[in-house]
């Protein structure tokens, strides 16, 4: 890790995960300025080295006198304790701490600047609309599948210097039937935090999506004839994080300019590829559990823990737009407040 370069970086002394409280001690070392610049309170990115491998995270610092606290985002920290966890207590052991994070420290990713989506929805000045989105995944078991979608399936918000701002997320219906329930859904990959910026001249940058995962709602008929309806504020979900680090922050990287899936490449602008590994499967709901049951009839393997999921995403050239008439299409897709 190049932590002289970033000259702003702090010594792990702890890690406390216990559900209520999740939080990782720093102890500064001396030559460190990492909070000199930092507001408490306020979320921002920060990178660390657990078994090896770099790790991405958000958390909040706080100044603890002696020590500097972090409080982490839910999904950064149950990542960690999946990778400190050897054998799975759901505890982290003093043993399994000095050996995951001896020497670890913690640098402030200070290019990488994150915001709820669609909270900027009102300040877009540009959008870039997709030409094709192609979604392909690879389960654990079994036959790789992909899914297509056509245009203006995803739109991208930014400002006139190419700062991202919002993404609107894809979304398909999943009709089937399963052990008697008809079930009537949309799925939806959901984008929690934005950041990025694209060059509105050559098409290149970097999109950063975090708190990724996979929304599964609709209705649901009982072979008796009952029914069911599941909000998306209800519904079944799989979390996505980054294939190479388990973060939950994912980077959509501009490849050269191509067409995927029924693209013309005459409309393409730029394109983005990223990866990502879904996580936990598990629902709070037998009827939630069945959802995802009758998604993965129509596509084995989609809605599975473990499956491994890439996107290639050609975008169309910016288009000058309203703040409000941007508003207007993410809400017509339940998308934003």
């Amino acid at each position: 890790m190049t932590a002289l370069a970033l000259h702003s970086y702090a010594k792990v002394q702890s890690i406390e995960i216990d559900g209520k409280e999740d939080v990782i001690k720093l102890r500064p070392v001396i030559e460190s300025n990492l909070f000199n610049s930092l507001d408490e309170g306020h979320d921002y990115t920060f990178q660390t080295t657990i078994n090896g491998k770099s790790f991405t995270l958000e958390a909040s610092p706080s100044d603890q006198g002696a020590n500097i606290t972090l409080g982490l985002e839910n999904d950064d920290a149950a990542a960690i304790i999946e990778i400190l966890d050897q054998n799975n207590d759901n505890k982290i052991s003093d043993e399994e701490f000095e050996e995951g994070m001896e020497n670890a420290v913690v640098s402030h990713q200070e290019d990488i600047r994150l915001h709820e989506n669609h909270s900027l929805d009102s300040e877009v000045q540009l959008i870039l609309e997709a030409e094709d989105v192609v979604f392909q995944y690879d389960p654990i078991d079994g036959n790789s599948g992909e899914l297509l979608f056509g245009q203006s399936i995803v739109s991208v918000g930014a400002d006139k210097q190419g700062n991202i701002l919002s993404f609107i997320c894809p979304q398909r219906s999943f009709k089937t039937e399963f052990a008697g329930y008809i079930l009537d859904l949309t799925g939806e990959v959901e984008v929690g935090q934005v950041g990025g910026a694209i060059d509105t001249v050559t098409g290149e940058g970097n999109i950063y999506g975090d708190e990724l995962k996979w929304l599964f709602w609709g209705n649901i008929t009982t072979p008796n004839g009952g029914s069911y309806g599941f909000t998306k504020d209800e519904a079944a979900f799989i979390p996505i994080r980054d294939t190479d680090n388990n973060s939950g922050l994912l980077t959509l990287s501009s490849i050269e300019r191509s067409a995927h899936g029924s693209g013309n490449i005459e409309n393409v602008f730029s394109s983005y590829f990223v990866s990502g590994l879904q996580g936990s499967a598990t629902q709070d709901s037998f009827l939630k559990d069945l959802m995802l049951q009758g998604i993965n009839l129509l596509h084995p393997g989609l809605a599975t823990e473990g499956t491994a999921l890439q996107w290639n995403i050609d975008l169309q050239h910016p288009t000058p737009i309203s703040g409000s008439d941007y508003e207007d299409i993410a809400h017509s897709l339940h998308m934003g407040h």
